[in-house]
């Protein structure tokens, strides 16, 4: 397992090298919007990757307004699975 820890800004910068489309998985906290972290981190997703967000309780109205940018980026349909954190 190799990893990269960057901010998408970063290391989309010509200076880090081409990072586009070299990772199977891409993850990334609660920054932005789905629709704009969708733009900062799917193209560092290989083709038949994934990103995973986490984000917060309101994923669901975020997720249908993402999903005209997540097809024009290549993504698939988003998928939720809630995780509960201790504390």
């Amino acid at each position: 397992v190799s990893t990269v820890h960057a901010r998408a800004e970063d290391a989309a910068r010509p200076a880090a090298g081409t990072l586009r489309e070299k990772f199977d998985v891409v993850t990334a906290r609660a920054v932005a919007r789905l629709r704009v972290l969708a733009e900062w981190t799917l193209p560092f997703a290989r083709v038949g990757g994934c990103l995973v967000a986490m984000k917060g309780p309101d994923i669901a109205e975020e997720a249908a307004e993402a999903g005209p940018a997540l097809k024009k980026l290549g993504g698939g349909e988003a998928a939720f699975r809630e995780l509960v954190l201790p504390g």
